[in-house]
């Protein structure tokens, strides 16, 4: 009588319930974890360097290729590409050789936690002197790591065209044709959504054939005799052709058979240039078809049979429902990667022309993270790292205002900063921290945190919202949601690619205010530690940086200071008329991450006069 009792108590059925949940919760924040990571991973990118197929025959412009696309990548919030210093140096980690194969570009993805590889080739590329202006042509693919199949892809053009300059200028205009025919190919992959679906049931066809039902139609893109990888979470399972077509229906065959076709399995198709594009045929990689170097797994009928059922009915329901409430309370807090900040950027500058200790510097840049309002930022901390990623040193402190910090050649002082756990409340520590200035040709990496107040960042009722923006005492915040208190340290972000700070160069020729032939005129300056590219420009009207053209370039691969060049150019037809003019030098470093666009470190302009 007395257990009768127990099991019909309000609290036995309460202690019952909670008990299930707890015992499922494991498993919920299980699946849960691995969709935030599959979704993360799905927008890291590994770019390889472009293959070259133009008439301009130099090596590095396949790497000038993939350099464009992936700062173009990186400008957007939909993809999240690899650093150009973390490929390379896998690739040597790894010991691979170009060209590489599907299973070599897959095992590269796999090491650097990347979802998918993109690959190009620079189709053409032209330049004319007169006008001076330069055209690219380029195809891009990105290959999904999971099915080694292309998923999105664009053929893609650039022009670039200066009034008034000579072939001088060959490789300013191609970088910038690089740089266009990046963003259009990223605008073109962005615009294109790749059909995916799901399989609803599978039927045996005779003896050999098997259909499967996807819940996708002409609606959602699917064409007649369009391809499609099944996977099953990341697992590769096989490959379906597409028979019949409705609106919203697709009967596909299954045209291989590894891990056997079942309900709810994905399905995505495998993309296909247009038909009809010259880049048709360019690095195809054949659907179902093995590749050198692939692994070929048996047909499902050689394999044998699972007696293994899904969950169906109520219990399919019951965990979908679980599943959710997990996902719901995920995101109800911040989480690591929504708290810190993102779109991190460090880039080689100088605050000062000419000042000895200013000349060589960093600009860092960010973006606020998603998960925390303007109102709730107290500070952004910056550190420097080592090319590694490792020994962090904290070099400024930054405002939600103006996301930028540079990090310069002088010792500078920090009064006031927090410490603490990540995702904790933070300790505010009031004892003055002096920054080392940094140290010109040496390697850098950079990685920001966020300082905000909880109390604001949990505000969703609209409640009285109190605390400080100074972050020296903590805040409050009351609503219907009830309190939050504390001053919380967010995760680190991502590291930005490796920079170089390096000094300007020194010009010397020709000297301040000289007079010199302008059909002939020698360009001399002396090279600085760390770069290996440089430029020389001239300028009609030297107060007005932006009207500076390059007429020569040079390149340094030993990165050796000290080492005196002469460029000889003619500058006749392009600035005849003209009384005086003003010449400069620039260096940068081409690995860095910020190349091939911007970064140079320029030297003081020197004057001087046609005859």
């Amino acid at each position: 009588m007395t257990l009768k009792r127990v099991r019909k108590a309000r609290i036995s059925r309460i202690v019952a319930r909670a008990l299930c949940v707890l015992l499922l919760a494991p498993q919920m924040l299980n699946w849960s974890m691995r969709l935030a990571l599959a979704q993360r991973q799905d927008r890291t990118v590994v770019v390889i360097d472009f293959s070259n197929r133009s008439s301009i025959g130099s090596p590095l412009l396949g790497r000038r290729a993939s350099s464009a696309m992936t700062l173009q990548l990186r400008q957007s919030d939909n993809w999240d590409p690899v650093s150009q210093n973390q490929v390379d140096q896998k690739i040597a980690d790894l010991r691979l050789r170009p060209p590489y194969d599907r299973v070599q570009l897959q095992t590269l993805a796999r090491a650097l936690d990347a979802g998918a590889v993109l690959l190009g080739v620079v189709l053409s590329a032209h330049v004319n002197k007169n006008p001076a202006q330069a055209s690219v042509r380029m195809v891009v693919r990105l290959m999904d790591v999971a099915s080694g199949e292309l998923i999105n892809g664009a053929v893609a053009t650039g022009n670039a065209q200066h009034i008034g300059l000579d072939s001088a200028e060959d490789d300013v205009l191609l970088d910038e044709a690089l740089s266009r025919a990046a963003f259009d190919a990223r605008q073109k992959m962005e615009r294109y959504t790749i059909p995916e679906g799901t399989v609803l049931n599978t039927t045996v066809v005779g003896s050999t054939r098997t259909d499967a039902l996807l819940n996708i139609g002409t609606r959602q893109g699917v064409r007649l005799g369009m391809q499609f990888v099944v996977l099953r979470g990341r697992e590769l399972v096989g490959y379906v052709s597409a028979s019949s077509v409705d609106a919203d229906k697709t009967v596909g065959t299954v045209t291989q058979n590894f891990r056997g076709v079942k309900p709810e399995d994905t399905v995505r198709a495998i993309y296909t240039l247009p038909e009809g594009s010259e880049a048709a045929d360019v690095g195809v990689i054949k659907p179902g078809q093995p590749q050198p170097g692939d692994v070929v797994v048996p047909d499902k009928n050689d394999l044998p049979r699972s007696h293994k059922k899904s969950l169906t009915g109520p219990m399919r329901i019951f965990a979908g429902l679980l599943l959710a409430a997990g996902i719901y309370a995920l995101a109800s807090r911040p989480s690591n990667g929504a708290t810190s900040p993102y779109n991190t950027s460090a880039q080689a500058t100088q605050l000062q022309v000419g000042d000895p200790t200013q000349s060589a510097a960093v600009r860092v840049t960010w973006s606020r993270p998603h998960q925390i309002p303007a109102n709730a930022v107290i500070q952004y901390q910056v550190y420097r790292l080592d090319p590694t990623g490792t020994s962090p040193q904290l070099i400024g402190i930054a405002t939600d205002a103006n996301r930028e910090v540079f990090d310069t050649m002088a010792t500078t002082t920090i009064p006031e900063y927090y410490t603490g756990t990540i995702n904790t409340e933070a300790t505010l520590n009031t004892t003055p921290l002096t920054i080392p200035p940094l140290v010109p040709a040496h390697q850098y990496r950079y990685q920001i945190q966020t300082i905000y107040n909880q109390g604001v960042t949990f505000d969703t009722s609209g409640g009285t919202t109190g605390g400080t923006t100074t972050g020296t005492t903590t805040g409050t915040t009351t609503g219907s949601t009830g309190t939050g208190t504390g001053i919380i340290i967010s995760a680190p972000s991502k590291a930005t690619g490796v920079v170089t700070p390096v000094l300007p160069p020194t010009p010397t020729a020709p000297a301040d205010q000289s007079t010199v032939d302008l059909t002939s005129v020698t360009f001399t300056f002396t090279t600085v530690a760390g770069a290996d590219l440089y430029s020389v420009q001239v300028s009609a009207n030297p107060t007005n940086a932006s009207s500076y053209q390059q007429v020569a370039q040079f390149q340094n691969p030993s990165r050796t200071a000290g080492r005196s060049v002469s460029l000889t150019v003619n500058l006749a037809t392009r600035f005849a008329g003209r009384t005086v003019l003003a010449w400069r030098v620039g260096a940068r470093n081409s690995s860095d991450s910020s190349a091939p666009i911007g970064g140079y470190v320029f030297s003081n302009p020197l004057s001087f006069s046609p005859q």
